[in-house]
């Protein structure tokens, strides 16, 4: 998984503020794709550093981040604040046994290629649901699902198990860069 786009070098808020700002999201799609995570290896960079403002710690802008889940699968998140949002931001990349799916900048297209089928299937959103699919537009989508879940009177997905998870990864991560090792996540 790729996800790249601008944002800042420094900020009051640490050095690892790109990590838990951002990437907190991308764990949540690569458990919902995978399942669970189990341990994690990281590498950051700070390529923009000397841009950082005065009274502000340069952050890490840049980080690759390696993944092995519960089933031996594993899997990569490239993160990166270096770009630009005028370029594609997401790019999601899943091969597996039976095929393989490519997305591209989550609400553009999905294209699915079977294994041993010539035939590729791809998905790509009808521009008369422009507002749905903005980035804004998924927030009222949510809501819904959530009102829904609630009025069903079934728990609410994600679950604040899923928020809790996503953090112990982030930390594991932040160990893993520190000690420059792979780092086991804690599951409950």
């Amino acid at each position: 998984m790729k996800l790249s786009q601008g944002g800042p070098a420094s900020t009051w808020k640490g050095e690892y503020y790109l990590l838990y700002e951002l990437q907190t999201h991308a764990i949540d799609l690569l458990r919902w794709f995978g399942g669970e995570i189990v341990a994690v290896c990281a590498q950051m960079a700070k390529p923009r550093a000397h841009e950082a403002r005065e009274g502000e710690e340069a952050c890490y802008t840049s980080m690759a981040i390696s993944f092995r889940y519960e089933t031996e699968v594993v899997a990569t998140l490239m993160a990166s604040w270096d770009s630009d949002f005028i370029h594609p931001i997401e790019h999601l990349e899943i091969c597996g046994s039976d095929g393989e799916i490519v997305v591209d900048n989550v609400l553009t297209r999905a294209t699915l290629m079977k294994r041993n089928s010539q035939v590729v299937e791809e998905y790509r959103p009808s521009i008369f649901r422009d507002e749905q699919l903005a980035f804004n537009g998924t927030f009222a989508l949510r809501m819904a699902a959530l009102v829904d879940d609630l009025l069903a009177d079934q728990p609410p997905a994600p679950t604040g198990r899923d928020g809790l998870q996503a953090l112990r990864i982030t930390e594991a991560i932040v160990e893993s860069w520190k000690e420059k090792r792979e780092v086991t996540v804690k599951i409950d």
